[in-house]
């Protein structure tokens, strides 16, 4: 048996985990990037890092119902 294969319960789960960091996680970033400001090293990562969480998890969300 193909040891990559996952349960449904996992799929779910992955699924769920990806809606919070779209819904929550990736804004929370943005946002804190956004007030520490874009001249500082640090406000500019956050926002980077909040885009490329928020493109992450939702292609894969999308990828993933896709598959079904």
């Amino acid at each position: 048996m193909n040891e990559y294969l996952i349960t449904q319960k996992e799929h779910k789960i992955t699924q769920v985990v990806r809606v919070v960091d779209v819904v929550f996680i990736a804004p929370l970033l943005f946002y804190a990037g956004y007030k520490i400001g874009f001249n500082s090293w640090l406000g500019r990562m956050l926002v980077i890092v909040g885009l490329a969480t928020a493109i992450f998890n939702a292609v894969n969300f999308v990828d993933n119902i896709q598959e079904k």
